[in-house]
């Protein structure tokens, strides 16, 4: 080698040296008020108009089923076979299924309301940790073309190398404004859902840490979701008032019209049934797959960090660069931004476990949020509390 090549090689690698790597620590998301996964559940149940709507409607069917009680009250005991006195027990137990019905629609719409924030509230988690790890790789591949611009200018690297080095940078460019605008779109989603006006982006404070998510059996879960599924909520009350209609009097009734109405609704309510079942066992086997994945990404997290120790020990000793003419692990940057991807990994897998689960418990009339599935859901959600 040629006294100019090694006077070349020493400046280059004497840049590197100097040059300092991005800190990776885990970044939180948004830059505006905290905001924990508890305190997001609260603001929607009292800004969503839905649930609003679902707890007036249980209020009015009340109110409808008192006034009928009142009116059956006051019916002779010699009039009950009068038609009249009949339509007047009819629209009672019309109004007592009309009201167990909007009690079911109420905790529906509470479980689905949770359902749908922990859905919106763990997609910009994922968005963000995306965004992150996009503008990571930018930062680094940015250092990268430097150092092969530099190698190029001494004659370590070719024109050629150079040019893919510029293209990679460009396509890493539009791969983060692709991220900026997946992540605006999760955020404005959760904006809607909470009520919040244009331009609010909040410090998401709270992280998944579930890991398993314990069910019974299958066919245990099946069964329940047959009972208390939100998809059968509207086909099942349907069915029961028709199915209370075979036993009621209506003047001028065309012959026949309520067993085809009864049959029609048992048709619908069968095929809620199926739907339900289907969806139901798609999640289970899902969250089975999401557990598996998650044990792998924990493991596969741990080893990162356990490689990034090796590196850095190198690093300091003199064995490791801090950056290379060609990235591989054994630098320190490459091995940091592989310990970052690892842990987005896991997270980004943990979110959508804790999701899956707030789908699954919704179909199956269980509770979609549990607090020890979060880290910093109890600490945010007491300091909302005391302000």
């Amino acid at each position: 080698m040629s006294k100019m090549r090694i006077i070349a090689v020493t400046m280059v690698f004497s840049i590197l040296s100097l040059m300092t790597a991005p800190a990776l620590a885990m970044a939180e998301s948004g830059g505006g008020e905290s905001l924990s996964i508890a305190a997001a559940l609260e603001l929607a149940a009292k800004s969503n108009p839905g649930y609003r709507q679902a707890s007036l409607q249980v209020e009015k069917t009340e109110l409808i089923r008192d006034k009928a009680a009142e009116t059956v009250g006051l019916i002779p005991e010699q009039g009950w076979v009068d038609p009249a006195s009949q339509q007047v027990i009819n629209n009672y137990q019309q109004a007592v299924i009309g009201y167990d019905a909007a009690r079911k629609a109420l905790q529906a719409q509470k479980n689905t309301l949770t359902k749908d924030v922990i859905s919106a509230y763990t997609a910009c988690l994922r968005e963000h940790n995306n965004l992150a790890y996009a503008r990571i790789n930018l930062e680094n591949t940015q250092r990268q073309l430097q150092i092969s611009g530099i190698a190029r200018t001494v004659g370590l690297v070719g024109d050629y190398e150079f040019e893919q080095a510029d293209t990679g940078l460009k396509q890493v460019q539009e791969g983060v404004k692709a991220q900026e605008a997946g992540y605006e779109s999760a955020v404005a989603s959760l904006r809607a859902l909470l009520g919040k006006e244009d331009g609010w982006t909040p410090n998401l404070s709270s992280r998944p840490v579930i890991e398993v998510y314990p069910r019974e059996a299958l066919a245990t879960e099946l069964g329940r979701a047959a009972n208390e599924s939100i998809l059968l909520l509207e086909t099942k009350a349907n069915y029961e008032i028709e199915e209370s209609k075979q036993r009621w009097l209506f003047p001028n009734q065309i012959y026949g019209m309520k067993g085809i109405d009864l049959e029609l609704s048992s048709i619908a309510y069968e095929q809620a049934r199926r739907d339900s079942k289907a969806t139901v066992e798609s999640l289970y086997l899902a969250i089975d797959a999401l557990e598996a994945q998650v044990e792998a990404a924990q493991k596969s997290y741990k080893m990162a960090a356990k490689d990034l120790e090796v590196v850095q020990l190198k690093y300091e000793l003199g064995m490791a660069a801090e950056y290379e003419l060609q990235p591989s692990g054994s630098s320190m940057a490459s091995a940091r931004v592989a310990c970052e991807k690892a842990r987005i990994d896991l997270e980004n897998l943990q979110s959508q476990l804790a999701e899956s689960k707030a789908k699954f418990a919704a179909l199956t009339g269980k509770e979609a949020y549990n607090a020890a599935d979060w880290t910093g859901a109890e600490a945010n959600a007491a300091a909302t509390d005391s302000e």
